[in-house]
């Protein structure tokens, strides 16, 4: 853990505005140490997390109970308000959560899905739009706020080489679009590019809530939005058409996939983790886990450093996962 906090002037500035008694200042400060690493690690505050990277800090208080990742959450939310009204962020992302969200974070012994359990995931998904998000984060599309999948175009996919050529955006303009970006390219299998085609093919978006079809005139679906990516949001969304999508329309597909087919922890840091964990296991066999295979894997999913990769991507969690008995 840390020993000092991140951005500590903010954290004093909040500790001193009188939102909290000097008692439970203590009580703040041990969680706002817990989190120092994670922001240390995207490089920003806490008031600036988006949804996926404040589900990861309460995953990561490794707590057996609800109530107690609740009472953490209230501690951080506090501050995240209190940074709304200050100026020094936009929104309050676990305004986002409701109290029933809080049980996905309890720390239990981590299961990673299949591959095999993946592509039922995404055949179980009526759009095939919600399907090829799986798809991407499995096969190592990922990159920052997720856009090297916000930014995939149809030009990118190469069926010839199959290839796809990816954009991660570091920093982006007032509409989404890369200002400084790295490039590189990502060789996938032949169903990947299929689906990719299929669903770059489809017009339509199909709501959650179809039971209200025909009632009051009220359409089952809405239109996708006409342009160049391969996800694209629907024309009811407040985001422009002919951007690339937002990241919060990946989070809203990423959570309709959780609730209708009841997999709560499914984000797309969890996919990440489950495609790592399948990649190992294509590279080792069964044979020992070791650095070199470590590495292979950070370098084919983009992660900066695999010390990352340490604390889940061992031997037990792929032998667990893919008994060596079974075939790859």
């Amino acid at each position: 853990m840390e020993s000092t906090l991140y951005n500590e002037a903010i954290k004093k500035n909040y500790f001193d505005s009188g939102r909290i008694s000097p008692q439970t200042v203590q009580t703040y400060g041990r969680i706002f140490l817990h989190t120092a690493p994670l922001e240390n690690k995207y490089q920003k505050d806490l008031n600036l997390f988006t949804l996926e990277e404040m589900e990861e800090v309460l995953r990561g208080f490794h707590s057996r109970h609800r109530n107690t990742i609740e009472s953490y959450a209230r501690i951080i939310s506090s501050y995240l308000h209190w940074s709304v009204k200050q100026g020094y962020a936009k929104i309050n992302v676990l305004q986002l959560l409701g109290p029933e969200d809080f049980s996905r974070y309890v720390w239990e012994h981590e299961a990673y899905m299949t591959k095999d359990d993946v592509v039922r995931a995404e055949n179980r998904c009526r759009n095939l739009q919600d399907a090829v998000i799986l798809r991407l984060l499995f096969v190592g599309v990922n990159g920052k706020k997720l856009s090297e999948i916000r930014n995939l175009k149809q030009e990118d996919v190469d069926h010839t080489n199959q290839t796809l050529f990816l954009t991660n955006a570091l920093k982006e303009d007032e509409r989404g679009r890369p200002i400084k970006f790295t490039n590189r390219v990502l060789s996938v299998d032949k169903d990947t590019l299929v689906m990719l085609e299929q669903a770059f093919g489809e017009t339509i978006y199909y709501k959650r809530d179809s039971k209200l079809s025909g009632v009051n005139n009220v359409r089952e679906y809405n239109e996708l939005a006409v342009n160049p990516y391969i996800v694209r949001p629907s024309l009811t969304a407040a985001e422009s058409v002919s951007d690339p999508s937002n990241v919060h329309v990946i989070y809203r597909r990423m959570r309709r996939i959780q609730l209708e087919q009841g997999l709560p922890f499914l984000t797309a840091k969890y996919v990440q983790r489950a495609a790592q964990i399948y990649y190992a296991h294509t590279i080792i066999d069964q044979e020992e886990l070791t650095l070199d295979d470590i590495k292979m894997v950070a370098s084919r999913f983009k992660i900066s450093s695999y010390h990352n990769l340490k604390g889940f991507l061992n031997r037990d969690n792929i032998s667990k996962t893919y008994p060596f008995s079974q075939e790859t």
